[in-house]
Order: C-alpha cells, then sequence, then structure tokens
C-alpha cells in the first residue's frame, strides 16, 4: 500500500475522491467539516504565512494516481505550526475494508515523520497534540462514531491525556468555541513515552489561537486558563479532577513539565 502527501503530488482529482467518499462518511457533524475548497487552497495555493499552519494530508491506497482503478485505504490531515514547532494532527480515517490492520498507526507515524523533516525550529519538532470528543460531554448519536470509541481508537495509537481546560476556538465565524473537546498527544519517537513542556503547550496555543482569529491571545480568557492550568497542575484541585476523566476513559496522562 502506498502513502502519498497530496501537498507534494497537487492531485485535486485524488483529494476530492478522498474528501468526497471517505472524509464525509467519517466526520459527519457538519460544524466538525472543514470545505473541500479549503483543503485545496492550504494545500495548492501560496503558503499563508504564521500563524496559519503549513497542512499535510496523507493518503494511503492503492494505485493512487489511476482515477479508474484507485483503492482508498485512509488518510491523515494534520498541520505543522512554524512558530512553536509543534504539529497538530486534524483527522484520521481508515476505511472499513481496511480497519484491525494497523493502518491507523502507520498513518500516525508517517505524519510525525513529515512534521519532523518540514520543522525547521532549532529544537526541531517539539509536540504532537490532537482533539478529540470528550465522552461525558458529547451525544453518541451525534458523529459516526461513538466519543468513547474514538477515545479507544486514540489509545491504541498511543495517545495520552494533556491536563488542561481545553477550549477550541470556533472554526468559522458565528459557530461558537467548542468546550466538549479534550486535547491528547502521542510520542514523536514510536517507543518513547509521550512528553510535553509547559512552553511548548503554551507556545502552540498561542499561535493555534491566533491561526484561528483571536486577535491577542493573552487578553483571551481561555487561553490564559490553559496557560494558568500548564502551570498549576501538578497540584490541587483541578489535577484531581483530570485525574478522575482519566481514569474514567482508563487512559493515560502526561505530566507537563
Amino acid at each position: 500500500m502506498d502513502i502519498i502527501d497530496l501537498r507534494d503530488t497537487r492531485d485535486f482529482g485524488l483529494l476530492e475522491h478522498v474528501y468526497n467518499e471517505l472524509y464525509l462518511a467519517c466526520f459527519t457533524d457538519p460544524d466538525e467539516q472543514e470545505d473541500l475548497e479549503q483543503y485545496r487552497t492550504r494545500l495548492f495555493d501560496s503558503q499563508l504565512p504564521i500563524p496559519q499552519p503549513e497542512t499535510h494530508f496523507l493518503v494511503a491506497g492503492e494505485n493512487l494516481s489511476d482515477p479508474k482503478s484507485r483503492v482508498i485505504g485512509g488518510f491523515m490531515i494534520c498541520e505543522l505550526y512554524r512558530e512553536s514547532s509543534c504539529g497538530l494532527l486534524t483527522y484520521i480515517a481508515v476505511s472499513p475494508a481496511m480497519r484491525g490492520r494497523g493502518l491507523g498507526r502507520i498513518l500516525l507515524r508517517r505524519a510525525i515523520d513529515v512534521l519532523k523533516v518540514r520543522c525547521t525550529g532549532p529544537q526541531g519538532l517539539r509536540a504532537i497534540l490532537a482533539e478529540t470528543h470528550d465522552p461525558a460531554q458529547t451525544d453518541p448519536a451525534s458523529d459516526a462514531m461513538s466519543p468513547r470509541d474514538r477515545i479507544e481508537v486514540m489509545k491504541k495509537l498511543g495517545a495520552y491525556l494533556v491536563p488542561v481546560h481545553y477550549v477550541q476556538p470556533e472554526l468559522r465565524p458565528g459557530d461558537g468555541r467548542s468546550r466538549k473537546l479534550l486535547l491528547i498527544t502521542f510520542a514523536l519517537d514510536e517507543h518513547a513515552k509521550p512528553s510535553v513542556s509547559g512552553k511548548a503547550l503554551t507556545d502552540f496555543m498561542h499561535e493555534f489561537y491566533r491561526a484561528l482569529g483571536v486577535t491577542n491571545p493573552d487578553v483571551d480568557l481561555d487561553y490564559l486558563q490553559i496557560k494558568s492550568d500548564t502551570h498549576s497542575t501538578v497540584t490541587g484541585q483541578f489535577i484531581r479532577k483530570m485525574t478522575d476523566i482519566a481514569q474514567n476513559l482508563n487512559m493515560s496522562m502526561i505530566q507537563l513539565s
């Protein structure tokens, strides 16, 4: 099975095929979908300046260059935040016919490798982060996969919980911020335990909030809460709450250094 990065091949036909065949089938909530044209712009047009990330769209399958015979196995969309030297995994999906074969882990490791190569910061890639639904706050009927099942998939891929009050800024004007997500992280190296420094996390969040239209995160209450959590999660009531969440999900939790 081949894996290609659409940022390199610039194959809009394949992008459209994957988007219509697998992306829309796996991410059914309109509030979480991004438009096909947005991906075309991010992948094929001139790179927008920081804080906008560099997007990579990895596609796994067979005969990918042939529209008549191609078979799509799965995809991973990831973003490199170049100022903070951190990566964000935004979407991963594997076709029903290919599940149970380890393709999700292969796509994850390939995405991390791509971001490592593309990262030019002096420290290299500092962290890999992702979002997932909080089962305690999400209706299982609202998505193609229940939040708890999605958590189980992420755990099998090596996800650890990041202990902060995570709030995602609105993706589109009028959508409102999402407070139903958990922040997770993965190890940069396959056989290592995930580790994220507090500085890397707050640097990423500052850039991420700006990329989503928050002009000055330093006066944004949600960003300031994340920053506060980062510096105080080792003690107190909040860390006990996050520990309870992790235990309820049977999920490991990192300690921010």
